[in-house]
């Protein structure tokens, strides 16, 4: 039974929709607003749609951080996602910013290709540098519903990590008031958002002051035959940034899907203790309960948020007054919040974000649907 309904799950990630971006609504955030530009074209990547939500700071003439987003489609309203469930970017950020524990930042909602998020998710660099059997294995994987995870046969996350660099930064910043000095540039994403919100944090330590990766997808399959968190810890290993100023946030649940990345998670905190990160610059966490989805995702954003951009407004972090059921997997001291269980030896807690605000109904089109 347990398999059975795993199986399930991963089948509903797995098949996307492929309504396009023109034909469905804005999404109706309910704090601030968002800005669709529905082909923002590259000469790396295919041209995409990208949301880019305004917060109520936003006035042409501040100027605001950057936090880009993986899987656009999902992050501000759930009245216009597949599964009708959100991240909550918009309720938990605007909190964040209004009390100051964040500076004013704008998101970015980079749109994923549904069938394409391995190819343009998958840290590159450690499976160009497998022998030749080793890489076939990885790219001859395929999803649940048998359907190939590397339709073309091939990594492209080099090329759309200089889509974000390279072209999208700069495109921003040529529509929007930003803040074009280092250390105001951020990634975040879930499951492989979160595998390339890391890769996109390592590979570029001039450009993002930090990264948040809810649920990594270390195992890049989807059961332990095809697991290949190895080869992305080898990698970790050997290119491991010097610890400085910037930051890093990492969590798991411990349920379904989940579940798998418990051990391979530990052996990356592992790495990064080693090489003298310490819980300024490093925080990774186990959600207890939480599944692999949307809404318990949410639940840790503040989390998340505090721990990456919380210092960089200058003052200091809030305690927790809802953030779940989590534990630091760390072997640091720990504080604990009594009223939840929750105990963190990095970073500090923040504000649930529950702003308890209605989103708007009656979208009959959805996005696409992440594949994984």
């Amino acid at each position: 039974m347990k398999y059975t309904f795993l199986r399930l799950m991963l089948l509903a990630f797995c098949f996307p929709f492929l309504t396009p971006a023109h034909a469905q609504d804005v999404p109706v955030p309910s704090v601030g607003r968002v800005v669709r530009h529905t082909e923002v074209p590259s000469s790396w990547v295919p041209a995409r749609p990208v949301d880019v939500w305004l917060p109520p700071t936003y006035d042409g003439k501040t100027p605001h951080d950057v936090l880009i987003m993986h899987d656009g489609q999902m992050l501000f309203d759930a009245a216009g996602t597949w599964n009708g469930t959100e991240w909550r970017v918009d309720e938990v950020l605007s909190e964040l910013i209004a009390q100051g524990h964040v500076r004013p930042t704008l998101v970015v909602g980079v749109w994923s290709r549904p069938g394409f998020r391995h190819v343009e998710f998958s840290p590159q660099k450690p499976i160009d540098h497998l022998d030749g059997p080793t890489r076939m294995d990885i790219l001859s994987m395929r999803r649940p519903d048998g359907e190939p995870l590397f339709p073309d046969g091939m990594v492209e996350s080099d090329a759309y990590l200089k889509f974000l660099v390279n072209e999208l930064l700069p495109w921003i910043r040529g529509h929007y008031v930003t803040d074009k000095e280092a250390g105001h540039n951020y990634l975040a994403g879930s499951s492989m958002g979160g595998l390339i919100s890391l890769y996109g944090w390592m590979e570029y330590p001039e450009v993002f002051e930090g990264a948040a990766c809810l649920s990594t997808h270390w195992p890049l399959g989807f059961d332990t035959k095809t697991d290949q968190s190895q080869v992305l810890l080898e990698y970790i290993r050997k290119s491991v940034p010097e610890p400085t100023n910037r930051r890093l946030y990492m969590d798991t649940g411990d349920q379904e899907l989940d579940a798998m990345y418990l051990s391979p998670q530990s052996q990356a905190d592992s790495i990064f203790m080693a090489a003298g990160y310490n819980p300024k610059q490093y925080n990774s966490l186990v959600a207890v309960g939480h599944r692999h989805n949307e809404l318990d995702w949410a639940k840790r954003l503040p989390e998340a948020f505090l721990f990456m951009m919380g210092h960089a407004a200058g003052k200091p972090m809030p305690v927790a007054s809802d953030r779940g059921n989590a534990k630091n997997m760390k072997t640091a001291p720990s504080t604990k919040d009594s009223s939840t269980g929750a105990s963190s030896s990095g970073g500090g807690q923040g504000p649930s974000g529950q702003s308890g605000k209605s989103k708007a109904t009656g979208v009959t089109n959805t996005p696409p649907k992440p594949n994984h």
